[in-house]
């Protein structure tokens, strides 16, 4: 039926096949012909193009030859007919004679237009033009222009294309004809014949006739179809095998695809239900339920295992009556008996396939299982890392063992079991620990709380009690809480919580009363033991029914308090209802009694605590007011030894008499000595009672360590030592308590030079940036004896030295270290040393650039500055009032400032310093503070407060330690006595510029004659005061340049006298120079507020570095005063 489409198709294809191939054939020729043809009028053209130049150059030449005479004679008519002669000639169009470039005759064609000129034919492309020269005996006489016409040329190749196009396109048609013919008969046909078997058996034919006679190509194509075909039919065949062998297999693998999806699709149930919910009832009836079904069974359960009864219970159940399920439940399945326990004994599944043919099986349950039908029985144990979980069961009603597969898929369902049933186990667990955990946390935050209200009110139990009663109340779950004390003789009601007005009336009536066995908190008192009531109403001998009635409880839990095996009292909770209490609430009580016990301590202790505070603080104050009356008392008389011994060695050197000098320098060493000690334990007791301030100013680092050397340079040249001071050029200013600083380089660089013989000794400084700010770094290195580690590791303690060895040949007390490591670490820096036996030590000093004030004591001392400084005057002079009650130290100062170049004049106490103030007006003032009458503060109030005398500097020379004082009432130094001469004259010569005048307001004479002979072999005009109202007097008579003030001084101290001063507007302007021995508190330095210039302790060093101090100070007094 579709053999004429598919011939008609086959028809149209082969047609055009040979119509293309024809074409294509024709269209070959034809460029073929073509290309000849073109090749062919190329060759015509060109040959032709040939002749008409051959035929130029001919005419050219014959008139070279017939031209010459005629234009040599000017023969126009001759030229001319020789030029119509020419003109004959074909092609020649226009003829020219010139002679000697002039035009002789030009002759045309008479088809040319007359107007055209040899330029113009030369320009045209019709026209082949020529030029030939005329000779004549050798000699141009002319020339002949010729030109051929190209309109021959162009006819004649025309009618050769007309030609060669129609000779070739009869060839083209004749080849065409042709080719069309043999194309039809030897290809077209064979191949529609192909063609259309082709289009047969692409439809479905394979029995079509295919034409295999040819012996071409289409004839070897016929064949390959043919073959092509036998290949389709066997190809075919075998296709129809594999799609009835395919659809058999896809029914197959389509059964078990929907088995497995059954199968997956209820262990993804189960999985949800494991899941989603914690309850194992629930899961474990998913799980029994989807494994009945997909195992095709017809009944199942589930089944846990207990260890402790070695018993299966049974969880979950599915297709089973009710009376089975009861008679299951009634015995259940033991370990190793039976279907499970066998299954369970062994690890791994057994079946029964027929229950009635097994005489193994318990008969009740056989004889049960027979009248529910089921028959066989397969029992999967349930196991968690080879231990047993349970059992999973099901059930047939037909006989017969179970697959491998159904086995196998039923312990898929058991793990699932196992997994549940272990969740449930593990959320039963953590429900209990967390009830647990919560129980214990609101136990931890009760006795927490409780703590915490002991914390707030240690020496209150009231508070502590009533919070036991709450919590006890609360966590036991009881209706009353009450706490009971016990002091040895009667019970007390101590707090109770949740007890009505009634209830709390009935305690009260009952207490206080001897401990009974009548009631339960008393009880527990007098048995020492925790007491249960289950029952008040039930409980032999309970005497307290009355009273539980009126308070509403059945039974009660007392716990005794008890410290060191006796009872001070208990703690009750009691309940509404008969009952019980367990372990976990004894333990609780017992922790709230040990709790009311540690209270019932703490605010015993507490009471103690104070009533020891009260003593300690009552004998600190006793303690601090010895050490400032022992750091007077101790300090005066050796002020005066020294001072006394200091000068009459100084007589002794200049009268040469070596007999008394050896021992005026034995006791001179001893005094110092001694008052080194002094100095040390007074400074380590104030240390160690917090009572060590340190009193911060800026000073530049490179000039205390040139003072620090020069101070031990005599000892060190004694030695033998060379000392050298590196100092970076960076190192700058710092800001530290500079009397600290001093005494701690003082002290390391005074044992390098002790503890070295022929040696040398370095101090080097270097500043040295770090995150937390700038750092001071010191170190004093020697290569003297050197220490061992172990004599390392125990240098820093207090009295102690390398070894006894040590003690004995150098001496010392063992403390300067240990003072100047605490004072470094004070100002936020350490002390460390590095070294070796026989190699020399390095100490080490760090401190900050700036120390934190944040770290030391609020009292704080600023360096003078310029706002607050003394001014100068304009008086000249060097005069230097000395103002101390001690005449000692009074003429001891004037001597040495007199040597010094300074004028003195001397107060005896601060009156006479006031008064010698006003007076001489001194270019600096001394200023003791420990004086009778008015003391040195106040004379250096009232110096500050005269503006007559404000101006003046003042100096402090004092026993007392109190700088910031002193530079708070605005003295320019402060000298600690036994005043250092030297030290002394320097300070005035600074404060007075050179020799000037100087009061010297002390109450000691030695200590005024020390200063006056000391400042006057320099060269300084001295003034003496005994006290504050002798100072007044001496200023009044001669200003001072700067005053010398010592603040403890008879009828008028050193600060009676700077208020004095600074009360005259002539005066304040004196710089003061407070010198004193005693240990200033704030009080003292409130009053010294901006009327001292320095301060120098008395007691900090010798005689001869106080003076010096005290002259150092005078002398910048006066410097500035005069700049």
């Amino acid at each position: 039926m579709n053999a004429a489409p598919v011939s008609e198709r086959a028809t149209g294809r082969s047609g055009s096949i040979s119509k293309r191939f024809t074409t294509a054939f024709i269209a070959v020729v034809t460029v073929i012909l073509i290309a000849f043809a073109v090749i062919g009028i190329g060759v015509n053209v060109r040959r032709i193009e040939a002749e008409l130049r051959d035929t130029l150059d001919d005419t050219a030449r014959l008139a070279q030859v017939g031209l010459p005479v005629p234009v040599w004679n000017l023969d126009t008519e001759l030229v001319t007919n020789f030029a119509d002669a020419l003109l004959l000639r074909e092609p020649l169009a226009f003829v020219e004679v010139l002679s000697e470039g002039q035009p002789m005759v030009a002759r045309r064609r008479a088809d040319l237009r007359q107007q055209l000129t040899f330029p113009d034919l030369s320009r045209s492309s019709t026209f082949l033009v020529k030029t030939a020269d005329i000779m004549h005996q050798g000699k141009k006489i002319g020339s002949v222009r010729l030109a051929v016409s190209r309109e021959g040329l162009r006819n004649e190749i025309l009618w050769n294309v007309a030609g060669i196009l129609a000779l070739t396109a009869v060839s083209i048609a004749a080849i065409a004809v042709t080719s069309i013919v043999i194309t039809r008969r030897s290809i077209a046909r064979p191949l529609a014949a192909l063609q259309e078997s082709t289009g047969l058996i692409a439809a479905g034919n394979l029995e079509a006739t295919i034409d295999t006679r040819h012996r071409d190509e289409i004839g070897q194509l016929a064949r390959d179809l043919d073959a092509m075909r036998g290949s389709l039919r066997t190809l075919i065949d075998e296709r129809r095998r594999n799609e009835q062998r395919l659809e058999e297999t896809v029914a197959a693998r389509t059964r078990e695809l929907t088995r497995t999806v059954d199968e997956l699709r209820a262990l993804g149930e189960v999985g949800r239900a494991v899941s989603s919910t914690l309850d194992l009832a629930t899961v474990l009836t998913v799980i029994v339920s989807h494994a009945v079904r997909i195992t095709g069974t017809d009944g199942g359960a589930i089944y846990e295992y207990e260890p402790s009864t070695r018993t299966f219970d049974l969880r979950a159940t599915q297709e089973m009556e009710p009376e089975l399920i009861d008679a299951l439940r009634a015995h259940p399945p033991r370990f190793g008996e039976g279907t499970i326990g066998r299954a369970a004994a062994t690890r791994q599944p057994v079946q029964i396939a027929d229950i009635g043919e097994d005489m193994t099986y318990d008969s009740r349950l056989r004889d049960l299982f027979d009248r529910h039908g089921f028959r066989a029985r397969l029992a999967v144990p349930l196991l968690r890392e080879d231990e047993i979980v349970g059992a999973l069961v099901v059930r047939r009603r037909s006989p017969g063992p179970f697959s491998p597969e159904l086995v196998e898929l039923l312990q898929t369902f058991a793990a699932q079991s196992v997994l549940a049933i272990q969740n449930a186990r593990l959320f039963r667990e953590i429900q209990e620990k967390g009830e647990a955990l919560a129980t214990s946390l609101e136990h931890q935050v009760a006795t927490a709380e409780t703590l915490r209200v002991m914390a707030r009110a240690p020496g209150d139990v009231q508070p502590v009690f009533a919070a036991i009663a709450d919590h006890a109340r609360r966590l036991c779950g009881g209706v009353h809480g009450v706490v009971y004390r016990f002091d040895g003789e009667l019970v007390h009601l101590a707090a109770m919580d949740n007890v009505s007005t009634e209830g709390a009336e009935a305690i009260r009536r009952l207490f206080p009363a001897p401990p009974g066995r009548g009631f339960a908190a008393t009880r527990a008192i007098l048995d020492r033991t925790v007491v249960i009531v289950k029952d008040v109403l039930e409980e032999a001998g309970y005497t307290s029914v009355p009273m539980s009635r009126t308070m509403g409880y059945r039974s009660a839990l007392a716990v005794p308090m008890m410290r060191d095996d006796v009872a001070v009292g208990s703690v009750v909770v009691t309940r509404a209802q008969p009952s019980g209490f367990d372990d976990t609430d004894v333990e609780l009580l017992r922790t709230f009694a040990d709790q009311a016990v540690i209270a019932i301590q703490n605010a015993r202790l507490f009471r103690e605590i104070q009533e020891k505070s009260a003593a300690l603080e009552q004998a600190s104050q006793h303690k601090s007011q010895f050490l400032a009356n022992m750091s007077h008392e101790l300090r005066t008389p050796l002020n005066a030894i020294i001072g006394v011994t200091d000068l009459l060695l100084e007589d002794a050197r200049d009268l040469d008499r070596p007999d008394e000098i050896e021992p005026l320098e034995r006791v001179l060493r001893a005094g110092k000595h001694l008052l080194a000690l002094i100095n040390d334990v007074l400074d380590l007791s104030k240390i160690e009672a917090g009572k060590m301030e340190l009193h911060l100013e800026s000073f530049p680092v490179a000039p205390l360590l040139d003072e620090v050397s020069q101070t031990v340079r005599t000892v060190a040249e004694t030695n033998g030592n060379t000392v050298r001071v590196e100092c970076a050029a960076d190192v700058g200013t710092m800001r530290a308590d500079q009397t600290r600083v001093r005494q701690a380089l003082l002290n390391l660089a005074s044992n390098a030079v002790k503890f070295t013989q022929g040696g040398r000794v370095t101090i080097a400084a270097a500043r040295v940036g770090s995150p937390a700010g700038d750092v001071i770094v010191v170190k004093v290195a020697d290569t003297g004896i050197g220490m061992t580690p172990e004599q390392t590791a125990r240098l820093f303690q207090d009295f102690t030295q390398a070894d006894a060895s040590t003690t004995r040949k150098y001496g010392g007390t063992g403390l300067g270290l240990a003072i100047s490591r605490r004072s470094c670490r004070m100002m936020g820096g350490d002390i460390t040393v590095e070294s070796a036996p026989g190699q020399g030590s390095t100490f080490t000093i760090t401190l900050p650039a700036a120390v934190d004030p944040a770290s030391v004591a609020d009292v704080r001392r600023e360096t003078p500055s310029a706002a607050r400084v003394a001014q100068p005057t304009s008086r000249g002079g060097r005069s230097v009032l000395v103002i101390d009650d001690d005449a000692i130290v009074r003429d001891l100062m004037a001597r040495h400032l007199e040597r010094q170049g300074f004028e003195v004049i001397t107060a005896a106490d601060g009156i006479e310093g006031l008064a010698r103030a006003r007076e001489d007006r001194p270019a600096a003032i001394t200023l003791d503070i420990m004086m009778p009458g008015l003391d040195g503060w106040t004379v250096l109030a009232a110096l500050k407060g005269d503006p007559d005398l404000a101006d003046i500097p003042v100096v402090l020379v004092t026993i007392v330690d109190e700088k910031q004082r002193g530079y708070a009432l605005g003295v320019v130094e402060h000298l600690v006595k036994p005043v250092d001469r030297e030290r002394l004259a320097a300070t005035l010569r600074k404060w007075c510029g050179g020799p000037a005048h100087v009061l010297v307001v002390e109450d000691d004479g030695d200590i005024r004659a020390m200063m006056r002979d000391a400042l006057a072999a320099a060269g300084w005009s001295i003034a003496e005061a005994e006290n504050g109202r002798v100072a007044f007097d001496r200023i009044a008579r001669h200003r001072p340049d700067a005053i010398v003030l010592d603040l403890v001084m008879p009828e008028m101290d050193g600060f009676e006298f700077l208020e004095g001063l600074r009360t005259r507007d002539e005066w304040r302007g004196v710089p003061v120079l407070v010198v004193t021995a005693r240990d200033l508190t704030d009080a003292d330095r409130q009053r010294l507020n901006g009327g001292v210039e320095r301060i120098i302790l008395k007691g900090g060093r010798a005689g001869d570095d106080l003076l010096r101090e005290v002259a150092d100070a005078l002398a910048a007094c006066v410097d500035r005063r005069r700049a």
